[in-house]
Parts: C-alpha cells; sequence; structure tokens
C-alpha cells in the first residue's frame, strides 16, 4: 500500500515543475533530489544570473532560492521571477534567517522563507503549501508526508 500512495503521488506530482536555486552544489543536488524523488520535474541553478536566465526560457510552479546567490542576490530573482510569471510560487532558502530578510521578502512577493540546514519533510511541507495556496496541488497530506524515505533527514547535507 505504501508504494501505491508513493506511486501515486509522484505521478500527480510530474506535472509541477520546480527549480531549485543555490550557490552550494551538495545543497542544490540535494534539494533537487528530494523533489526528484517525490515525482516533481526539477531544474537547478547555481548562481543569479543562471536562475534568471531559466526563468526566461521556461515557466515553473515553484522556484526555491537561496537568498545569497552569486551574481544576482535572491531579492532580484524574487523580483524577476514575480515578473516573469506572477503565478510562481517562490521559497526563499537562507542561512541567515534576519527578520529583516524575512518581512522584506515577503514585501518583495515571497510565499515562504525556510531557514537551513534544510529537512527533506520541510521542503516536501512547503512545496505542497506553496502548490496548494494556488489551488495547484492535487496530493493528499499522507501522500506527501509517505514516500520512499520516510521522514528522516536526507543523507546529504540539504
Amino acid at each position: 500500500m505504501l508504494l501505491t500512495v508513493h506511486s501515486n503521488m509522484s505521478a500527480r506530482n510530474n506535472r509541477y515543475r520546480i527549480l531549485v536555486s543555490d550557490r552550494e552544489k551538495n545543497t542544490r543536488d540535494a534539494v533537487a533530489e528530494i523533489f526528484t524523488d517525490a515525482g516533481y520535474k526539477v531544474d537547478a541553478a547555481g548562481s543569479g544570473s543562471e536562475t534568471i536566465e531559466m526563468l526566461t526560457r521556461q515557466s515553473y510552479d515553484l522556484i526555491f532560492c537561496d537568498l545569497d546567490l552569486p551574481k544576482k542576490s535572491g531579492f532580484e530573482i524574487v523580483r524577476m521571477a514575480r515578473a516573469l510569471n506572477r503565478d510562481a510560487r517562490i521559497v526563499v532558502t537562507s542561512a541567515q534567517g534576519e527578520p529583516v530578510n524575512r518581512t522584506r521578502m515577503k514585501k518583495e512577493g515571497a510565499f515562504d522563507f525556510l531557514d537551513k540546514p534544510l529537512r527533506r519533510a520541510t521542503l516536501l511541507a512547503a512545496a505542497r503549501n506553496a502548490l496548494r495556496s494556488t489551488g495547484m496541488s492535487s496530493t493528499s497530506d499522507a501522500a506527501v508526508s509517505t514516500g520512499t524515505h520516510g521522514d528522516r533527514e536526507h543523507s546529504r547535507p540539504a
């Protein structure tokens, strides 16, 4: 039964495209793998300029963006993403979750702000909540929380 639920979740999630943007390759790869394992279509970028280039070529349902990116800041990414695709939900991640950054990001149009280190369950819940806020999500809470890895942390830093 658990495998069937996971399989059904993956089939439903595969219609959503997520962009993961983080300057740290290990974090970027681990986060992308978490979403790929959950059945999402995932692209990844390692800098602000690469993120903006990808945003101009592809429409994303959800963008996970590090606040501290080289070449363009997370603030610039949020503004550009909002201009290019008003429907996309943006979740900003940061190791320095200062209240002023959280407040400013919300004003700029970010849906959520996550503190690093990132955990699998937190990432999947943020994706589910962001997609649900637009009426896009078709996954149940049970389906999202039961994957092949459970709620334990991902083995690599995320």
